[in-house]
């Protein structure tokens, strides 16, 4: 299991001369990332991290001499040692898929390291096909829900950084696999996107060329989406996500108080994540909606955000709820859409699920 950060926050020397993240609140999103290893200690219940040496023009033919015996790993830095890492864990078979997360607004990088705990428990290993984890770590104001005012800025400088990642991994992709004819490992990248993420993501897409999009995605996921309803209208940057993902499923929940808060502070559309998408007749074949509004709320929680998830329980559904996490494990193991238990697909549309708890009126 490998576990990394990549962050665009600020990295400072901490007082025993090591160089950290920042987490003094303040922070707003460089334009340059950096990557650091995890490791998780012996109770679990801590996560450490070492950052690795920048890079500031990686050759992915470093990697190949690598994995021929001609190099050391200690010799590479930056994205070349964390593809190189997951790359050669992914080609030794079993369940070794990828899952890169793009976590919301309010999270301080003290929440971050407690949150990768937590999908660590819920979404690695165990039932689940995923082995690693990539978090972005962006930074967001506080844990304060009325305080993320500079967050949708940050979001668009993280997204259009994210972008140079995707074109990094792009040119990995080539040099191992069309370059060098390296065997292709049969894993899967899968995309997690929770809240204010989203616009990360949106940004991403939008500084993509579509000529240039290349499919090695598994599955998309769009958590309680804070970005406007239509977002896969005709010319805007979802539509793109089909071209990278083979499937798109996104999760809604119409009693969503921080995405009522988010209409009222950051603009007057309606938000994905509460309303749905405005246009779902015309959604690509690949691309789903899950209507939790009726699910339960059973998994406690405590550290990261415990008291603010409290208070908008409803916007947290993948941490909160035993129902919306395996339906979510169940999409990234690839289980057809119309298989997963415990849906009901919309008599109106065919890509549109419930899952709920009791037998509640149903109403789109």
């Amino acid at each position: 299991m490998s576990i990394y950060i990549i962050s665009n926050r600020k990295v400072v020397t901490n007082t025993q001369k090591k160089e950290v993240f920042s987490n003094d609140g303040t922070e707003t999103a460089l334009s340059n990332f950096r990557i650091a290893q995890c490791s998780v200690n012996s109770t679990g219940k801590k996560i450490d991290y070492t950052l690795l040496n920048d890079i500031d023009d990686p050759n992915y033919d470093r990697v190949i001499q690598v994995l021929n015996g001609t190099l050391a790993p200690s010799a590479l830095g930056g994205t070349e040692l964390m593809f190189y890492d997951l790359y050669n864990s992914m080609k030794n078979g079993g369940k070794s898929d990828v899952l890169f997360f793009i976590h919301g607004y309010a999270t301080t990088h003290e929440d971050e390291l407690d949150h990768i705990l937590q999908l660590k428990k819920l979404y690695l290993g165990k039932n689940s096909n995923v082995e690693h984890l990539i978090y972005l770590s962006w930074p967001t104001s506080n844990s304060m829900a009325l305080t993320y005012w500079s967050d949708k800025e940050d979001s668009i400088i993280t997204g259009q950084s994210l972008a140079r990642i995707y074109i990094k991994l792009n040119k990995f992709f080539y040099t191992m696999f069309r370059k060098y004819e390296q065997e292709n490992c049969k894993q899967k990248i899968h995309i997690m996107a929770h809240s204010m993420g989203n616009q990360v993501l949106k940004q991403m897409m939008g500084s993509l060329n579509e000529k240039y999009i290349v499919p090695f995605v598994g599955e998309i996921i769009l958590l309680h989406s804070d970005v406007s309803a239509d977002s896969f209208e005709t010319g805007q940057p979802f539509t793109k996500l089909h071209k990278l993902a083979q499937r798109t499923t996104m999760y809604i929940h119409k009693g969503d108080d921080a995405l009522t808060i988010s209409t009222t502070t950051k603009n007057l559309s309606k938000r994905l994540g509460k309303a749905g998408p405005s246009n779902i007749r015309e959604l690509s074949q690949s691309t789903f909606i899950v209507d939790v509004t009726g699910i339960q709320y059973d998994l406690a929680q405590s550290g990261f955000l415990g008291k603010l998830k409290q208070n908008v329980i409803d916007h947290w559904g993948y941490l909160t709820s035993s129902q919306e996490v395996e339906d979510i494990v169940a999409i990234l193991n690839g289980a057809d859409e119309r298989r997963i238990q415990k849906r009901i697909r919309s008599d109106v549309y065919n890509n549109y699920f419930f899952l709920s708890s009791d037998d509640i009126v149903r109403t789109l």
